[in-house]
């Protein structure tokens, strides 16, 4: 299986390039439009893996509206970087756009949702618990890991897959410190992935 100095090199190499896809194409400038945007997730936190290149994002605002979405949607097109773009109604009536952009020979997901101010902390996980260096390392071992086996990340539709928010939950708040544990610890709960499976 991958090595913990396989997955950082992976890592390093991905943050990079994300950093590179963020400075060539003008999407943070379209995004900032509508209000402050964040990014968050694997890709601010160091925790990227070989198999999921997307770059999470939020952009916060007092109050959320679908037309903005709507509006964003439009502008996304005009870019000829920008390939493919989805929109989706979340159940607060907020927007959340999944927009693909091939860079450099790989193809990036960006996950864009429209939050208010005082709900950050409910997308963004890692960005409000605390957690250890030791557990970082963790976390991203287990996720190149769990990629290895095909059981990351947590959107496929096959059972036992685990999501971004799983991997962390289970090293930050269970103790969990093996891969063996986390594919274990999944099967005696309800996790974010089985949601998102049933959902869709």
């Amino acid at each position: 299986m991958i090595s913990l100095e396989e997955a950082k090199a992976a890592q390093a190499e991905m943050h990079a390039q994300g950093q590179r896809l963020l400075k060539a194409v003008p999407l943070e400038a379209l995004f900032s439009t509508y209000g402050r945007y964040v990014i968050g997730g694997s890709f601010k936190h160091g925790l990227m893996v070989l198999s999921k290149p997307d770059i999470d994002g939020y952009i916060v605002t007092e109050k959320t509206s679908f037309d903005d979405g709507i509006k964003l949607l439009g502008g996304l097109f005009k870019l000829q970087e920008v390939r493919r773009v989805a929109i989706e109604r979340e159940p607060d009536g907020s927007a959340e756009l999944k927009v693909k952009v091939p860079f450099e020979g790989r193809l990036w997901n960006l996950d864009v949702h429209f939050c208010e101010s005082g709900n950050l902390s409910s997308y963004d996980y890692l960005g409000h618990v605390r957690y250890t260096p030791e557990q970082a390392n963790l976390m991203l071992l287990i996720k190149a890991q769990l990629a290895e086996q095909g059981l990351y990340p947590g959107s496929t539709k096959l059972p036992g897959s685990l999501s971004s928010v799983d991997v962390y939950e289970a090293v930050i708040e269970h103790g969990v410190e093996t891969t063996d544990e986390a594919i274990a610890w999944a099967k005696g709960h309800e996790t974010h992935a089985d949601r998102f499976r049933a959902e869709h």
